[in-house]
């Protein structure tokens, strides 16, 4: 899985509108020989209690105008991308959690006392020195 380094695509809905999405993540499927796009549209994830609708469609770069969204086509592929976005999830998940821990002040406390701690420093010696 590989993010979009703007992270932004402009798709047009059914009204002929220009709608503006925040791509979550691309991926190429060797399985399906199909690059793929997960995104949101922009402005719809307003509440950290509300989920947000997430698309997902084909990438064909060949159009001259920078490239076409295209439907998933099979049933086999909204598998593998609901299975790419429950890792993704999961992955941000973590990361959002562990940046949590580290930014928290008792965490902080700890780890300095930790490095403080005597028998720590020579413990750290001792593996320096092996």
């Amino acid at each position: 899985m590989a993010k979009n380094k703007d992270n932004l695509l402009t798709m047009v809905d059914a009204d002929g509108k220009e709608v503006l999405c925040e791509i979550l993540f691309t991926y190429h499927s060797d399985e399906f020989n199909k690059d793929y796009v997960v995104f949101f549209v922009k402005g719809s994830d307003n509440s950290d209690d509300e989920q947000i609708e997430v698309n997902a469609a084909i990438y064909n770069p060949e159009n001259k105008d920078g490239g076409s969204l295209l439907p998933v086509e099979t049933d086999e592929e909204w598998e593998m991308l609901e299975n790419l976005l429950e890792e993704f999830e999961e992955d941000e998940f973590y990361a959002d959690q562990q940046e949590e821990f580290e930014e928290d002040e008792f965490y902080a406390d700890q780890q300095e006392e930790f490095e403080e701690d005597e028998f720590y420093a020579d413990q750290q010696e001792e593996i320096e020195d092996n």
